[in-house]
């Protein structure tokens, strides 16, 4: 079991990643919305160009990352909230 300065690096350590997850998630939806448009004008003007794709499966995994490490958090947390009460 952790001691509350061990939880407490586990937990800036969670908030850290949380915030960079965080950033990658909005960063890829506004990729994809990026590419979305690119996409209507290279089909518009028959361009033809091969451009990449941010899928949804891609999306959903960077989502539930993020969900996890918030969950985890929480979790840490709640035990940090309780020590200190203790």
């Amino acid at each position: 079991m952790m001691d509350i300065d061990e939880l407490e690096q586990r937990e800036q350590s969670l908030w850290e990643r949380i915030e960079v997850t965080e950033g990658v998630v909005s960063d890829l939806r506004h990729a994809q919305s990026l590419l979305y448009s690119a996409e209507r004008r290279n089909s518009s003007y028959g361009l033809g160009l091969d451009l990449p794709t941010v899928t949804n499966e891609q999306m959903y995994e960077a989502e539930s990352h993020l969900e996890s490490l918030e969950e985890q958090h929480a979790d840490v947390d709640e035990e940090l909230y309780h020590r200190r009460e203790a």
